[in-house]
């Protein structure tokens, strides 16, 4: 293995080719080469070591049963204005019990969410929210173990600390211990007050009829993926719907899920059928944002179609290839292979598990089997001419099966996963809303 390090004059995404040239023992001569993503990242917001534990101090929070904490990791620079303005960081620590009556850890829960640097006690911090739920019956003191707060632009880390004490009041760690532990993990500790209270009365509300206007009966979101030139989908096989328009455009993955979440602003509740990127991003708004997709009521709230939720082998190639595939916004390292690992492995598996996911491959029985013919050459098979069926694969969501003779989108040998009319009545009479 060899590893070299590269300097760069500023920040930002860098694609890199590697080259490789040599002889075989029999005198051949040979070359190969790959093509990787990297990113340099602004180290300003670095953690000092210090935690500032405080109340949650909005009225929602107050009135919750269980105590609402933020914790609030301390940043090295003194002042908001020392640090680069960006998007919110993607934070995420383990809360451990370190008891000092038993000779092994506990591992109590991990936290983890997006945040912007704010000013707390004179301190730059980044926060986090706690329920205090998840440490009922837990003996302290407790620490924050493998803490990262990453870049959300490219999910690479930006600083991080193995261990931090969790400074928590010596009558508030007592009275945590002494309390049962929690026998049910309800969406409120996962997701704070956004999802507890507001879905309780939304599933009322629909049981006895009482919704007020016609956006209180929830809709049902159309979304489309990368560089789409249209909606995929064939609008007639649903009801209820709304079409997101965002044509011809190469998003991050985080940035599309906040469009996806502007666009469904207005409706209480919404649920999202959605294809390719889309099921990504409608994913990443689901996990960090707080949305109607919280309060939708049905069986299904995200439901996805052709979805590389492990990125795809062609994101760093769509710049060269493109012309061949017909797409022309250019690459995106959000799906390429390593982009949408980082960016899975911030994905809780409670989210995951709200995921409903359909995959497709070309028709087989010809000559050669394919859906476009010069991606086959890239993609592993079986493929749908965008995305190969492997990286489809979501680790704890709802794998719901896959089709042959289903292509990903138009103008490829055989017709568009997303036109099949049999499956969009069973997406559209399934989903939640």
């Amino acid at each position: 293995m060899f590893v070299g390090t590269l300097r760069v004059p500023q920040t930002g995404h860098y694609k890199t080719e590697v080259v490789v040239q040599g002889q075989r023992l029999d005198g051949k001569v040979y070359e190969r080469s790959a093509w990787y993503w990297m990113t340099a990242v602004d180290k300003s917001a670095e953690l000092s070591g210090d935690v500032v534990v405080t109340p949650c101090q909005d009225e929602l929070h107050r009135s919750l049963k269980a105590e609402q904490l933020t914790v609030n990791l301390v940043l090295k620079s003194p002042q908001l204005s020392a640090i680069p303005a960006s998007p919110p960081y993607r934070v995420y620590a383990e809360i451990f019990s370190s008891s000092f009556s038993s000779t092994k850890d506990v591992a109590v829960a991990w936290i983890g969410g997006l945040s912007d640097v704010s000013e707390v006690e004179g301190k730059s911090v980044v926060s986090l929210h706690l329920d205090t739920s998840w440490l009922q019956g837990h003996e302290g003191p407790f620490e924050l173990r493998n803490v990262r707060v990453e870049e959300l632009d490219s999910y690479s880390t930006v600083t991080s600390a193995a261990v931090l004490e969790l400074p928590l009041e010596p009558d508030t760690v007592l009275r945590l211990a002494a309390m049962k532990p929690v026998t049910a993990i309800t969406r409120q500790m996962r997701q704070g007050y956004h999802v507890g209270q507001k879905l309780e009365r939304r599933q009322s509300a629909r049981q006895s009829g009482n919704t007020t206007n016609k956006a209180d009966d929830g809709v049902l979101l159309l979304v489309h993926g990368y560089c789409a030139p249209d909606t995929p989908f064939s609008v007639n096989d649903f009801t209820n719907y709304r079409v997101f328009e965002d044509y011809k455009k190469n998003r991050r993955t985080s940035e599309f899920a906040a469009l996806i979440a502007e666009f469904g602003a207005e409706h209480e509740s919404f649920g999202v059928v959605t294809h390719s990127q889309g099921g990504l991003s409608a994913l990443d708004m689901f996990a960090y944002l707080s949305t109607g997709l919280d309060n939708a009521v049905g069986e299904r709230r995200l439901q996805s179609l052709a979805s590389p939720y492990r990125g795809s082998p062609l994101s760093g190639l769509l710049a060269i290839i493109g012309d061949l595939l017909g797409i022309g916004c250019g690459d995106n390292s959000d799906l390429s292979y390593n982009g949408a690992e980082k960016w899975l492995a911030g994905i809780p598996m409670a989210a995951r598990s709200e995921v409903y996911y359909y995959t497709g491959q070309y028709s087989t029985g010809h000559l050669i089997n394919y859906c476009v013919l010069a991606s086959n050459a890239v993609l592993s098979w079986p493929n749908d001419g965008m995305v190969e069926q492997k990286r489809c694969n979501l680790d704890g969501g709802n794998d719901m099966g896959h089709s042959k003779g289903q292509c990903h989108s138009v103008n490829m040998r055989d017709p568009p996963i997303s036109t099949n009319s049999e499956r969009n009545a069973v997406l559209n009479s399934l989903a939640a809303r």
